[in-house]
């Protein structure tokens, strides 16, 4: 079995981690343990998602979720570079990912680098500026 078959395998299950399992856990545990259940399940998601980075570095749509996972978590800097890193991939959702990118970069105080992403995000769909 190849690295990418591999990759996508630690992706998915990852998502699968993320969309079925966690909810099944909120519905058992108590209200005041859901807060160490999602922590728990998001380390175990970034976890399989930078497995699959590394597998595959070209592999957009796991640095794009990744991306969404540390912005979640506030870790800024991760979460440029995992979006940086699906821009240069051609994520599917390459708009996105620059959206994402220019408001991580401009809460690092990267102005010019944020103003930047964000036209390029306007320039691909413009419809959603």
């Amino acid at each position: 079995m190849n690295k990418q078959i591999i990759a996508t395998k630690f992706f998915n299950l990852g998502s699968f981690l993320e969309d079925e399992v966690l909810p099944e856990l909120l519905k058992k545990f108590r209200q005041h343990h859901h807060h160490i259940v999602r922590l728990y399940i998001a380390k175990l998601v970034t976890l399989f998602d930078r497995g699959a980075t590394w597998l595959n570095p070209n592999y957009a749509e796991a640095y794009y979720k990744l991306g969404l996972l540390f912005q979640k978590q506030q870790k800024w800097l991760e979460a440029a570079t995992a979006f940086e890193e699906a821009t240069k991939s051609g994520y599917l959702k390459l708009a996105d990912a620059y959206c994402n990118l220019g408001k991580i970069l401009f809460i690092l105080g990267e102005f010019e680098e944020s103003l930047r992403a964000l036209q390029k995000a306007i320039k691909l769909e413009p419809e959603k500026s």
